[in-house]
């Protein structure tokens, strides 16, 4: 702006000629009156106007960016996942939930510290190309209006960030509380399964704890703490847990399940070895459990076929 055109500005600018601001009087337009308060408010105008031509039309933090679509977009999934209801029942959920957690205050944390670190590089690097006091070029106005205006949006996005980050340590809390819950659920139950199911089971329950919902630990809580038959306590807890293999068990000893057996009855009733009677009787079946009386574990080596098994009833006098 040269001197005349300062000068006429300041001539224009007088209160009372052109305008009156605060009004003296009744009239605004050429009233030809002025006050203190009237010249405070012009002289500001003046100021003003004189800074904004010398500054190439710039006025410094004026911008008002909003932050990127995406950037609102994923703080907005973050807070919705963050203030949900925590659902997950097992162990392994529960690990699944913390993972996800550390996975988004990570990215959050990361965001907050690269946008920081970028804002206090931009400023400082605006500071130098702008002092307010020199004259600015039209393409150097154009440089820090970009400047100022990514400066404002990283600041936007920073405030959007900042809540999630707020919000991360109480759902570590609940996430934390929860894991509690359910081992010392699984504890108790596991303690009681010892007392009253084979080792070979709590093993296998202590191997599946991970997968274990709360539903399910209550469930078998309940059936090894129940007044009940060792096999009514097996069958309740493989229905619990499917995936438990549970060992058949037959006269005390471990049998498979494909082996045929051979039964033998009499009075008194014997187990080891044949021995004579008057009314000897004795079947054959391919399957475990035999039609007749009490299981017999035959010495030696057991028949695998209908024709071993008349082969052994022939040999000492009975016929299948």
């Amino acid at each position: 702006m040269s001197v005349l055109a300062m000068m006429l500005l300041f001539v224009a600018l007088q209160p009372g000629l052109l305008l009156t601001l605060p009004a003296v009087g009744r009239r605004v337009f050429m009233s030809g009156k002025m006050s203190v308060q009237a010249v405070m408010v012009h002289a500001l105008i003046f100021a003003l106007v004189v800074h904004f031509f010398r500054s190439g039309g710039y006025f410094e933090g004026f911008a008002a960016v909003p932050p990127s679509p995406t950037v609102v977009k994923e703080t907005e999934a973050f807070i919705k996942e963050l203030n949900a209801t925590i659902t997950a029942d097992t162990p392994r959920k529960i690990d699944d939930l913390e993972n996800r957690l550390n996975a988004i205050d990570k990215r959050v944390n990361t965001q907050i510290a690269g946008l920081k670190g970028d804002v206090a590089r931009q400023e400082a690097r605006f500071n130098q190309q702008y002092s307010g006091s020199k004259p600015v070029s039209v393409s150097m106005k154009a440089t820090l209006d970009k400047s100022s205006a990514d400066i404002a949006k990283k600041k936007a996005e920073i405030a959007l960030y900042e809540p999630v980050a707020a919000k991360i340590p109480a759902r570590r809390a609940q996430i934390n509380a929860k894991r509690a819950e359910i081992n010392a659920m699984l504890k108790k139950t596991i303690a009681s399964a010892s007392a009253s199911l084979p080792p070979a089971v709590v093993s296998q329950l202590k191997q599946s704890a991970s997968q274990l919902s709360t539903s399910q630990i209550a469930a078998l809580q309940k059936v090894v703490t129940a007044s009940a038959s060792p096999s009514t306590i097996l069958a309740s807890v493989k229905s619990i847990v499917p995936s438990i293999s549970m060992p058949a068990m037959m006269s005390g000893s471990m049998m498979s399940s494909t082996t045929p057996m051979m039964s033998y009855s009499r009075s008194p009733m014997m187990s080891g070895s044949m021995m004579s009677s008057t009314t000897p009787m004795m079947s054959y079946s391919g399957y475990p459990m035999m039609s007749g009386s009490m299981p017999l574990i035959m010495s030696g080596s057991m028949p695998t076929s209908l024709a071993q098994a008349q082969a052994l009833a022939a040999k000492y006098g009975f016929k299948i």
